[in-house]
């Protein structure tokens, strides 16, 4: 009604008081509409950055995640490693317990339900024990003397002149390469010469000395040795015997063939020593 009143007040100017309102009506909408606009835009700015930021939270923390639970593996790794080192150690240490046991004599471990046999059977134990480490420290200290004595032989009979050690080691050095030059094997390499055993009546044996580049030298003097029989009786070089370089356990068992060997031809039969063993003389197949 208010504004009909002015209207009706107004009326001979009515037509220019309308312009001004409906310019300012106009103006007020205006504002209004951009005022939202703005709003909207805010809005969605804040909207895309909450968004952006929320997605690099949930990345982040799926990622810390990850890496959590890769520790945690880990960790149940080393556990279960830890527990099968423990499980092991136990087992290692119930075992060396119960050897423990059954060579002190514990009848609880070995036969509980047989308590006198208990020391006998300890001390049989023990005594194999004992036998075997006997058995195999000598088995590894006679393969490292074979070892060292591949590469040498020995020769018997050759004379020795004991006024000069310096004169005896020439002479025992040239009878050693005149043997070569007889049976036509030359060596390759400087050869070591010496004597071997106590000074006595008889010649001591001379210990030749090959290197391992000269395996071959020595094998071929070796088996042509037995041709120094063939010598003339007046050669020196014809008492002169080469044999490989034995062990103490070899010297024994070859003592034993010989004292076997003689014993036979004492009973009448011709017999010789050959590859490790008694043969009959014309056994030409062990040859």
């Amino acid at each position: 009604m208010g504004r009909v009143k002015n209207q009706e007040l107004t009326e001979p100017n009515s037509k220019t008081t309308d312009k001004p309102s409906n310019s300012a009506q106009s103006h007020d909408d205006v504002t209004v509409t951009l005022t939202v606009q703005q709003l909207r835009e805010i809005i969605a700015t804040e909207l895309q950055s909450i968004t952006v930021e929320l997605s690099s939270n949930i990345v982040s923390r799926f990622e810390s995640i990850e890496s959590e639970l890769t520790d945690l593996r880990n960790d149940l790794k080393k556990f279960e490693q830890s527990m099968t080192a423990n499980k092991d150690v136990t087992e290692l240490h119930k075992h060396l317990t119960n050897m423990e046991k059954l060579l002190t004599g514990n009848n609880e471990i070995i036969v509980p339900r047989h308590a006198t046999m208990v020391p006998e059977t300890c001390a049989n134990n023990i005594a194999t024990a004992e036998d075997v480490q006997v058995k195999v420290t000598e088995a590894i200290a006679e393969q490292q003397a074979k070892q060292e004595k591949r590469n040498n032989l020995v020769f018997f009979g050759v004379t020795e002149h004991l006024e000069d050690e310096n004169d005896s080691q020439a002479h025992d050095t040239k009878i050693v390469l005149d043997v070569h030059a007889e049976l036509k094997v030359k060596p390759t390499a400087d050869l070591k010469v010496t004597r071997i055993g106590r000074k006595g009546q008889r010649p001591r044996p001379v210990l030749v000395k090959y290197l391992a580049s000269d395996t071959d030298t020595r094998t071929e003097l070796l088996r042509k040795a037995k041709n120094l029989r063939k010598l003339p009786e007046t050669d020196k070089l014809k008492t002169i015997y080469v044999h490989p370089d034995l062990t103490r356990t070899e010297q024994e068992v070859v003592r034993k063939l010989h004292a076997e060997c003689k014993r036979l031809r004492e009973a009448g039969e011709d017999v010789v020593v050959r590859r490790g063993k008694v043969q009959p003389r014309n056994n030409t197949l062990s040859a």
